[in-house]
């Protein structure tokens, strides 16, 4: 959890980059975690704690998300990072696996090390801005905001019930 909690901020953070994509996908994140504490682990005050605090998150997410879908109204900005640390925290307490928290937030993740490796190897400072990230090449490709977001949620609902299969296996194998 040490790995979600020290690069996943990062991750997330370069997610606000399209109307509704962050608070979907911490949402999404949210309550994977909070599902993943109920289901698998011992319900002791750890692990109730770590579930109502997943879906705290995940409530604060969604009715952010009403006013930052597109056209946004309001936008995250750098408060967003409170959001980011409480739920490397619920990951943490949940007693999640590390393939699990990365497993979730497959698509920042992913696109967060192409978008390092890609600007080191470009000779660039890997925490210089650009407008390469998957978000910015869909656009380009003709993708609308809204239409983006949608992915971004599909995938990372699609790697949460995924991770939540993959657990439950590995329970039953126990």
């Amino acid at each position: 959890m040490l790995f979600f909690g020290s690069f996943g901020h990062e991750h997330v953070n370069w997610s606000k980059g399209v109307d509704g994509q962050m608070p979907g996908i911490v949402a999404i994140s949210a309550i994977i975690i909070g599902v993943l504490s109920l289901r698998f682990s011992p319900l002791d005050q750890t692990s109730t704690t770590a579930a109502t605090l997943s879906f705290i998150i995940a409530g604060a997410s969604l009715g952010f998300l009403v006013f930052n879908f597109y056209p946004a109204k309001i936008f995250p900005g750098y408060g967003a990072t409170a959001l980011y640390l409480m739920l490397a925290v619920a990951s943490i307490l949940s007693s999640a696996k590390l393939a699990t928290a990365i497993l979730v937030m497959g698509v920042p993740m992913t696109d967060g090390m192409f978008t390092i490796i890609r600007r080191i190897l470009s000779g660039k400072s890997p925490f210089w801005h650009d407008k390469k990230h998957l978000h910015h090449l869909l656009l380009d490709l003709g993708f609308g905001q809204r239409r983006i977001a949608l992915f971004y949620w599909t995938i990372s609902a699609i790697l949460g019930i995924l991770s939540l299969v993959l657990s439950s296996k590995e329970n039953y194998l126990q």
